[in-house]
Formats: structure tokens, C-alpha cells, sequence
């Protein structure tokens, strides 16, 4: 079956059709969903970067900067903070995370628990060093199972599995693979993006793979149940006596 492609009527990038929201792809001149959550934001064709203080148009942030209005930074400023963060803790975040005396964890540069500038988030397992104190012990398989599931509503975060998890951050080349995690949680379209979203997506990364397992253990075990009735219903026809009439 062929690719289904449209040209986006803003950015003019020829894209997949899962690239695009569902009602963009159905008209004559679509936006892709970058575009269409940018222009969701602000229909301003062009932002001061806070950085390099340039004039540059709205295809050179993500969604999550050009969000932030004024303080935007542009994707070559949020490009120089990444290969600055990545060079300094390489395989590990430990040079870029302080942990405080609470037990609880910080990026070292901002002391923030969630830092867009570093690419950092704590807040989960800084919701875990709190509840290991308040309980005066170590959390359960279950706990943290709940937790993870607690934190996960209310942040209200909807993973799109179908495109790649850094679409629309500066270090994404859009290449359209997907490279799906062990998990199922989330695509990468290209190693370097799998990379920069470690130090995020390890947190859930184990329990969402212990979910993945068990959910398709129960699915196997349920299509065995299936065949095993299915040939013993099989058998007991064949065993009744036919009908003389």
C-alpha cells in the first residue's frame, strides 16, 4: 500500500498522515500538527528570541517556547543548552542533578524540580522520596505502580505513540521513522532523539515495560483458554451419535 502524503499549507514539509490532526488531513489545504498547534497558541508569524534577541519566524521554536510568549528561545539557543547538558553528563545525569537533604532531587544549574532549559523533570520520583518518607520505609511494587498512574492523570499527559515523542523540539530531524521503545510508551524517530529523552522517560520506563509484559502474558494466555474450548467443543460434536432422521 502506497504512503498517504500531503504538503503542509504552512510549513510546505511533505507529511505522513499520521502527522497531521484528523480533521487537517480530511481539507484541501491542511496544516500539519506542529503547525496547527502553533497556530492554536498565537497566529504571530514571528517572535523575538529571548536569547539571541533575533526576529525569527515561528518555525524556528517548538510548541513548548513558543508557548512562553516573550521568553521564548529558539530552536539554535535551545540547541546550544542541549549540546551543552548533553556534554556535561554524557551517559548519566548526575552532574546535572543535585539531590537535596529531603531526599528529593533538583537540576543543578536552576535547583528546579521540572526544568525545560535542562530537559529535566523530578517530579515523579521526587513524589516517590516523599512518600519513602512519610511512610518511614521503602514503597511497594503496587505503590509505585499507583503513583506513577496518579501522576500520569493528573499531569494530564497524552502520549501520541503514532509520531515521534521530540516532534517539533529543535533536536528532532523529523525523519518519519518510529522507532518504538521496548515499552510501548513511546516512538523515536532517530537515536539522537531516543538520547535526549532518557533522562525523562526512564522513570517509566520499567514500569510501563512490566504493563507491556503482563498485558500481552494475559492476552496469550486467554487466546489459549479460547483454542482449548474451541477443541473441546470441537471434540463433543464430533462424539454425539447422528440423527437416524
Amino acid at each position: 500500500m502506497p504512503m498517504q502524503t500531503k504538503s503542509c499549507a504552512q510549513c510546505n514539509q511533505e507529511c505522513e498522515k499520521d502527522q497531521f490532526p484528523k480533521k487537517q488531513w480530511k481539507r484541501e489545504k491542511p496544516l500539519c500538527r506542529l503547525c496547527f498547534e502553533l497556530t492554536n497558541i498565537s497566529k504571530e508569524q514571528t517572535r523575538q528570541c529571548k536569547e539571541c534577541k533575533v526576529v525569527l519566524p515561528r518555525n524556528q521554536y517548538n510548541v513548548d517556547q513558543w508557548a512562553k510568549g516573550d521568553k521564548a528561545l529558539c530552536h539554535g539557543c535551545r540547541e546550544l543548552v542541549g549540546q551543552q547538558i548533553l556534554a556535561s553528563f554524557g551517559s548519566s545525569t548526575e552532574s546535572n542533578m543535585k539531590q537535596l537533604p529531603d531526599g528529593t532531587c533538583v537540576c543543578s544549574r536552576h535547583y528546579k524540580e521540572l526544568c525545560d532549559e535542562c530537559m529535566m523533570d523530578f517530579t515523579l520520583p521526587n513524589q516517590f522520596a516523599r512518600m519513602r518518607t512519610s511512610v518511614g520505609r521503602d514503597l511497594t511494587k503496587d505503590e509505585y505502580e499507583e503513583q506513577t498512574k496518579v501522576y500520569m492523570e493528573d499531569s494530564n499527559i497524552h502520549i501520541n505513540r503514532k509520531i515521534c515523542i521530540m516532534d517539533g523540539q529543535a533536536i528532532c530531524p523529523r525523519s518519519g521513522r518510529k522507532l518504538r521503545c521496548p515499552c510501548n510508551e513511546v516512538t523515536y524517530c532517530s537515536k539522537d532523539c531516543q538520547v535526549y529523552h532518557w533522562t525523562i522517560h526512564k522513570m517509566t520506563c520499567k514500569v510501563q515495560l512490566e504493563k507491556a509484559k503482563k498485558k500481552k502474558d494475559k492476552a496469550a494466555a486467554k487466546a489459549l483458554v479460547a483454542q482449548a474450548q474451541a477443541q473441546a467443543a470441537a471434540l463433543s460434536a464430533s462424539a454425539q451419535p447422528l440423527n437416524p432422521n
